[in-house]
């Protein structure tokens, strides 16, 4: 079983190093880690963003871009998709659960198992 977890850091460096991936790159890009594991247990993990600050508040349009790419490829491949960003964001703030706003503390990497579980973890049963 294979869970894919990433975009985060394409979002980032678009404003920490004005390094931007567009959302066509970033779909081509997680489409190469997808297509060696069509037939494996697969599981797809949305990026997520708990703003620490005004600053990455300004991070929203480009991580929904991101959002949209991986629940497009879920649906595509018919795989799982675990919806980090949005239960991330209803359970607490970046104090709570990810003080940077993207690393979790262990309040956050509970959350993202435990919401992890509820989303696919009947994929680990088949």
């Amino acid at each position: 079983m294979v869970s894919i977890f990433v975009g985060i850091n394409e979002v980032w460096r678009r404003f920490d190093s004005d390094d931007p991936t567009s959302d066509e790159q970033y779909e081509a890009d997680l489409r190469a880690l997808i297509e060696p594991f069509t037939r494996t247990k697969l599981v797809l993990v949305e990026p997520f963003l708990l703003p620490k600050d005004e600053a990455q508040q300004s991070w929203s349009d480009e991580l929904a871009g991101k959002i949209r790419v991986v629940r497009a490829l879920a649906a595509e491949y018919g795989v799982p998709l675990v919806p980090l960003h949005a239960t991330m964001n209803a359970a607490g703030t970046a104090a709570d659960l990810a003080p940077d706003g993207v690393h979790p503390n262990a309040a956050g990497h509970q959350l993202i198992a435990d919401t992890w579980l509820a989303h696919a973890g009947g994929v680990v049963e088949r």
